[in-house]
C-alpha cells in the first residue's frame, strides 16, 4: 500500500484545487483521496495498492501544477501595475504565467520530497521554493520598470503575440448557475470541474488565462457573468449557449 499526505495551513483555494486534481487523475484505479479541514488547517491523504510509481508521478504532477496555478498566477496578478488597459494587463499575466513553466516544473519537481510521504505544500513553497519565488518576482519588477520602454519597443506586442500563439488545446466550459458559476476544463481525455460563488469574478478570470485555453463555451444566462464575457471574449475564441 501506498500512502502520501499533503498539508497546507491556509491555501484553501489551492488544497481544494489540487484534491479536485487529484480526484481526476487517480479516477478509476481504486485509489482513496481524502481531504479534511479542521478550521484552517488542510489536509489530503492519498492511498493505492501497488502502483508506487505511478502514485509518485501523479502526486509530482498535481503539486506542481497547482502551485503554477495558485502561487505563480498570484504574484503576477498583484505584483504588475502600471497597466491601465484591463485586457492588455490580464493578457500578459496569462504570456507571463505561462512563460518557461517546463523549466519551472523541473525546479519544483527536484525539491518535492516523496521519499519522506508527506508535505506541507504552505512550508514547502516558502522555504524549498525561495529561489523560484524570486524568479517570479524578479520579472515582475523588469516589466513594472520597463512598461514604458516595452510600449515604445512593441516589445509588450510580441509578449502579447506569444501569448496567442501558445494557446492550449483544452476547451474550457463556463456554466452560469443561480448561485455559483461552474468551470468544466476538457483536455480531451477528461474533465476537471471547479465551482465559485457568483462574486469570485477575478478568481475565474484568473483561472482561464492561467490555462489559456483555446477556445470557451459560454453556458445559461449571461447577464449574470458578463464581466467575465466582457473580458474572455476579448482575449479568446467564445461561443455562447443558453
Amino acid at each position: 500500500m501506498f500512502e502520501y499526505t499533503i498539508t497546507s495551513f491556509g491555501n484553501q483555494k489551492l488544497m481544494e484545487k489540487l484534491f479536485k486534481i487529484l480526484q481526476n487523475k487517480f479516477m478509476g484505479t481504486g485509489a482513496l483521496i481524502i481531504r479534511e479541514q479542521i478550521l484552517n488547517y488542510h489536509h489530503i491523504s492519498i492511498a493505492i495498492n501497488g502502483k508506487t510509481e505511478f502514485a509518485c508521478g501523479v502526486i509530482i504532477e498535481s503539486i506542481c501544477e497547482s502551485i503554477l496555478f495558485n502561487y505563480k498566477v498570484s504574484i503576477f496578478e498583484t505584483k504588475i501595475v502600471n497597466i491601465s488597459n484591463i485586457e492588455t494587463r490580464y493578457k500578459l499575466i496569462a504570456a507571463l504565467s505561462n512563460f518557461d513553466n517546463e523549466t519551472d516544473i523541473q525546479t519544483i519537481k527536484k525539491e518535492i520530497p516523496l521519499s519522506e510521504n508527506k508535505i506541507n505544500i504552505t512550508s514547502f513553497y516558502h522555504f524549498k521554493l525561495k529561489k523560484l519565488k524570486t524568479k517570479w518576482l524578479e520579472i515582475c519588477k523588469i516589466v513594472n520598470e520597463n512598461i514604458e520602454y516595452m510600449n515604445d519597443k512593441n516589445v509588450l506586442n510580441e509578449l502579447l503575440k506569444a501569448f496567442s500563439e501558445n494557446k492550449k488545446n483544452n476547451l474550457i466550459h463556463i456554466y452560469a448557475g443561480k448561485a455559483s458559476i461552474k468551470i468544466s476544463i476538457d483536455d480531451g481525455a477528461s474533465d476537471l470541474i471547479f465551482e465559485y460563488k457568483q462574486n469570485f469574478v477575478d478568481d475565474i478570470i484568473t483561472e482561464v488565462i492561467s490555462i489559456n485555453p483555446k477556445k470557451i463555451i459560454f453556458h445559461g444566462d449571461m447577464s449574470k457573468i458578463k464581466k467575465i464575457d466582457d473580458v474572455l471574449s476579448k482575449m479568446y475564441n467564445t461561443v455562447h449557449i443558453d
